[in-house]
């Protein structure tokens, strides 16, 4: 399977979670084209909000 990447251009919202496991609640972070997880093993969930708002044109 072909796997390929493009990085952002610009700054995005950002939703994390840093344990699952202990609430479903998403927390808002920082506009960013990138984000960290703690190093800590928990399950997480990180969602990067790619709208139509921040939406590119296809090269």
């Amino acid at each position: 399977m072909a796997v390929s990447a493009k990085a952002l251009a610009s700054s995005i919202p950002i939703w994390a979670n840093e344990d699952a496991a202990a609430s479903d609640k998403l927390v808002r972070q920082a506009d960013g084209v990138s984000y960290t997880v703690g190093s800590d093993v928990k399950n997480k969930t990180v969602v990067f909000h790619r709208g139509l708002k921040y939406r590119t044109k296809r090269n």
